[in-house]
């Protein structure tokens, strides 16, 4: 059997598949059955946990139809529709964090006794819940939300999707744009990046205006509830300490000598004097040299995955085969690419534009252990597969990592060899370097945010100068507007959606060293089961008896990829 590169929705959400009749009345049945949840432990349990399952696959539908024509107006509206019902059921998240809440300890602990499957998101929901406002203030702030702070993710999707660029090849919409941007002549990349700047230049005020609207509207939240740092939220979310976040991004900071060496070392390689933004991920060889086919991207993928662990080949083999993949590219599609869980089925659906190079074979690789990771928490009860966004890119880059250990091991050719060091260190810098500027500039946006507007020449220069210090200042130039192209900035769900890559980046790296030759598949899944039910810290200890603290893990993750920058500067001396 070929593998599919079209998904298969037919039997998403009972059956609703691509019938935006049967989606419109299958969201009418899930807001009527959220309206008749009973407001009482502990009945409201296991009808409030099949509705996340619900809601989830309806959501994931929705996007599904989006992403692959965002000239689908039929799928705006649907998703306009769902955002509501998908806060109506955070209302009752809400409710239930006040049923909680209102338990004296001892019915609270006993709670936890007779409800050992969830214990772990229960006492979750009650921390929380000591942290916010009164009922009555959330209820309307996510009220609120649906048409004023939710509403800009959506604004910017439709927006940034509706620009064109113009290049020598024609208009082109984003997706299209972006697979210039690591073609392996430098005038084509240069001009598609200029092309890029010009637009976004033209528009920087409305991405101004959306972004500076999501930020205030957060802020005026967190004042609301008393939080006193910005970062509160996402390290809520993502169950971790600011103390391990601070010392990964520390520990980040003490090695950049090593990434800004390759930096210089491929500038070499290239002919060039000092890379610029464009050059960064420029092949070493020819195009056709690196190119590799959707069927053989995937052959390699299911043999590589093979190595470590036979239940992840197998798994991502029937995903290819069966439908879960939408990677042929198109004019009409979404930018970027994702994972999303369809829990009714136990499956998953990927999306991304496969390009027939090494960037799209990993990107292929990640999504599916996203899917893989949510195909091990099937049998937890729904509650208990809610896992963090950290540790859900742990994950996803942990299969990049063994595709790219798998390939490195077995090329037997020094330019092969080469070729797929350069994409493993192009990695390396992405997560240690971009994502590093992308949470420098979050986080000083936000603070400057506090005392007012910023312009778009000021968010501009913010940009600039995160990334030069992410650099080290060690490229020619730069990107002013990637706070307009990059859309992670404007997830109103997801604040910061930039450190959980680093972390997930060197955390994997991290584990995928420890257990390697120590019964690899069977302590993984182990781990992974348990992301739902611990902390990040807590889940460190008990699977790598690691303390994720104190910089030795973190420096012995790195010290592995500065390896491989000695390893890439001698072999192509």
């Amino acid at each position: 059997m070929e593998y599919r590169q079209i998904w298969n929705l037919d039997q998403v959400l009972h059956g609703s598949g691509c019938s935006y009749e049967k989606i419109e009345k299958k969201l009418d049945e899930l807001l009527d059955q959220i309206q008749k949840i009973p407001l009482k432990i502990p009945d409201i349990f296991l009808p409030y946990q099949t509705l996340l399952d619900e809601v989830h696959e309806a959501g994931s539908l929705i996007a599904c139809l989006s992403s692959s024509d965002i000239s689908d107006t039929k799928a705006t509206k649907a998703e306009a529709k769902y955002n509501s019902i998908a806060a109506t059921l955070e209302s009752v998240l809400q409710k239930l964090q006040k049923l909680l809440l209102d338990l004296s300890e001892s019915e609270f602990l006993q709670l936890l006794k007779n409800q050992e499957t969830i214990s772990f998101p229960l006492k979750k929901m009650r921390e929380e819940g000591r942290e916010k406002m009164a009922l009555e203030k959330e209820l309307l702030a996510s009220e609120l939300s649906i048409s004023g702070h939710a509403a800009n993710t959506t604004l910017y999707y439709s927006f940034i999707g509706s620009l064109t660029f113009k290049t020598k090849e024609g208009e082109l919409n984003l997706s299209r744009l972006e697979k210039l941007f690591s073609h392996a002549d430098r005038q084509t990349r240069q001009d598609a990046f200029a092309s890029m700047e010009k637009e976004l230049t033209k528009h920087e005020a409305i991405f101004a205006q959306i972004l500076n609207n999501i930020v205030d509207f957060r802020l005026t939240l967190y004042k609301q509830r008393n939080w006193q740092s910005c970062l509160h939220e996402t390290l809520s979310k993502n169950r971790i300490t600011e103390k391990t976040l601070m010392t990964m991004w520390e520990t980040v900071s003490q090695n950049k000598a090593p990434l800004v060496k390759y930096l210089h070392h491929k500038a070499k390689l290239l002919g060039l004097k000092k890379l610029s933004w464009s050059d960064i991920d420029a092949p070493l060889g020819s195009l056709e040299e690196s190119k590799i086919p959707y069927s053989e991207g995937c052959k390699n993928i299911i043999t590589q995955f093979g190595t470590v662990s036979p239940r992840l080949a197998e798994f991502s083999k029937t995903a290819l085969k069966q439908g879960w993949v939408d990677a042929k590219p198109g004019p009409k599609r979404r930018a970027g690419g994702f994972c999303t869980g369809i829990p009714l089925l136990k499956e998953s659906r990927i999306f991304m534009t496969y390009t027939d190079t090494f960037d799209s074979q990993s990107t292929l690789a990640h999504e599916l252990g996203h899917a893989f990771h949510s195909h091990v928490l099937y049998d937890k009860s729904p509650l208990s597969q809610n896992y963090p966004m950290n540790i859900a890119e742990a994950a996803s880059t942990m299969c990049e990592m063994i595709v790219a250990d798998s390939a490195l091991k077995s090329a037997t050719d020094p330019k092969q060899k080469l070729l797929l060091l350069d994409d493993k260190l192009s990695s390396y810098v992405a997560f240690n370097m971009n994502l590093h500027s992308r949470f420098l500039f979050d986080t000083r946006f936000h603070k400057k945010r506090e005392k007012g507007y910023l312009t778009p020449d000021e968010i501009n220069d913010l940009m600039t100068s995160s990334q030069k210090e992410a650099y080290a200042d060690a490229l020619e130039s730069y990107l002013p507007h990637f706070w307009c192209y990059k859309m992670h900035f404007y997830f109103t769900d997801v604040p910061f959606y930039n450190w959980p890559y680093t972390f997930g980046y060197l955390f994997s790296l991290g584990t995928y060293n420890i257990l390697l030759n120590n019964n690899f598949e069977d302590r993984y899944i182990a781990l992974l089961k348990d992301s739902g039910s611990l902390s990040i810290e807590d889940l460190a200890k008990k699977h790598l008896d690691v303390n994720l603290e104190e910089p030795a893990f973190w420096q012995g993750a790195i010290d592995l990829l500065n390896a491989n920058i000695d390893e890439y500067t001698h072999l192509s001396l």
